[in-house]
């Protein structure tokens, strides 16, 4: 039996600095010398409450890179006193775009700013207890339409995968979305994923990405108010290419009409958007050890700091001996796995990491008639999380980018197994 109509509350923050603060350093890209100078686009936190009866699920996301773990756990605490609301019922997740603030636990050049960070995480709590306030009755439809703008990432050259454009690569072109009418029929809100990195752009303007100016277009054709959460784009780029067939960064114009196409392909896709049938709503949770490869000895770790070629390579390994002065260095990172049920045959699934494709397609395959929205970027991140399929071949999402989330290795190759039966089990 169904307990109650399904209810939902939204609200938006503006989280651009302004100059108010210092200039910030940007995350995302590990080639950056100095901080951000100039806007491009601005950017929010995103906040959903639904509830149904005496149940409730937040959902917040803000255009920034990633959350940190300890950044992750902090702000749900605060929102779960802010809100009134229980700590598994809320999920922080990411744009994850390459040109915002830095506000989480990431290896990269700069200083992040306290200031900023303060308020940042104060627009989050201020978002989160408005949209739990006062919840409007709601009808939800999902719609699907097919994104263009992405291509598997993992091109093989003579010393095996590296990044380049792979048309022939596993992709997941699905763009769902969720829509919140009111009974008028009149939209609310809405919640977009699609499975491409938020790396159009690098450089030192402030600005969201495609997501952002997907959600701009979407916010202005309907008056409601849209989010975006990042799918699983592990190994997904924008495909703006050279003369070469390279990837490049695309100019902003380019950004902007990328998003504006995906505002209107799921602006058609509205139009045949189908009802959810009604089901009770419910939040699972659960949290897995990833085990890792054997960690660095503290001998390995003194020769990678004193010698290696990479500034970000050597801060990593101090950190880590850092942590060696402490206690020993993990052999697993704690993963989190979260399920937002919605309705009959539909649920969300928010993963905490940079997830590649193949997860979204065993999902996919697992899902039967229900429809499963996978997402990333969600509840801080470890990293990439590779797949079996994948692990023979090494490269960045294997084992060339642990570093940057201050991992002491990269995953063992059983990851995808635990990832796969926590999976299963907050869906069940």
């Amino acid at each position: 039996m169904i307990p109650t109509e399904l209810a939902l509350g939204w609200a938006r923050r503006d989280i651009t600095p302004d100059g108010g603060f210092r200039p910030q350093w940007l995350d995302g890209y590990g080639n950056r010398d100095h901080p951000a100078a100039g806007v491009y686009l601005p950017l929010s936190a995103r906040a959903l409450c639904l509830r149904q009866g005496p149940t409730a699920a937040l959902i917040i996301t803000a255009e920034v890179c990633a959350f940190g773990m300890k950044e992750t756990r902090r702000l749900k605490l605060r929102l779960a006193q802010a809100a009134g609301l229980p700590y598994d019922a809320i999920v922080l997740a990411t744009t994850h775009t390459h040109c915002g603030p830095r506000v989480g636990d990431l290896v990269m050049p700069g200083e992040k700013d306290p200031e900023y960070v303060a308020w940042f995480e104060d627009q989050i709590v201020a978002a989160g207890e408005e949209a739990a306030r006062d919840p409007q009755p709601v009808t939800l439809r999902h719609s699907e339409a097919v994104g263009t703008l992405g291509v598997n990432r993992r091109g093989f050259g003579p010393n095996g995968a590296t990044m380049l454009p792979n048309h022939a690569g596993k992709s997941d072109p699905t763009v769902h979305t969720l829509w919140f009418d009111a009974p008028s029929g009149e939209n609310l809100a809405s919640l977009t994923t699609y499975a491409c990195h938020s790396t159009s752009r690098g450089g030192y303007r402030i600005g969201g990405d495609y997501p952002g100016f997907l959600m701009r277009d979407l916010d202005e054709a309907l008056g409601g108010m849209s989010a975006f959460v990042l799918g699983c784009a592990g190994d997904q780029r924008p495909c703006f290419t050279n003369a070469e067939g390279r990837f490049r960064q695309a100019e902003e114009s380019e950004v902007e009409e990328a998003g504006a196409k995906l505002a209107a392909d799921v602006l058609t896709a509205r139009e045949t958007a189908v009802e959810v049938p009604p089901g009770p709503l419910r939040v699972s949770r659960a949290l897995v050890p990833l085990p890792l490869l054997p960690v660095p000895s503290a001998d390995e770790l003194r020769r990678v700091a004193a010698e290696d070629a990479a500034p970000l390579k050597r801060a990593w390994a101090e950190g880590q001996l850092s942590t060696l002065e402490q206690s020993p260095l993990p052999t697993h990172a704690d993963f989190e796995v979260q399920a937002v049920h919605l309705g009959l045959g539909l649920a969300l699934v928010f993963w905490a990491g940079e997830m590649v494709v193949d997860y979204a397609l065993w999902l996919k395959e697992i899902a039967g008639s229900r429809a499963v929205f996978p997402m990333g970027y969600s509840n801080g991140s470890v990293g990439y999380v590779p797949s079996r399929r994948i692990y023979p071949e090494g490269g960045y999402e294997v084992d060339g980018s642990y570093f940057y989330y201050g991992q002491p290795a990269p995953f063992a190759v059983e990851v995808e197994d635990h990832v796969r039966a926590a999976t299963r089990a907050v869906l069940q």
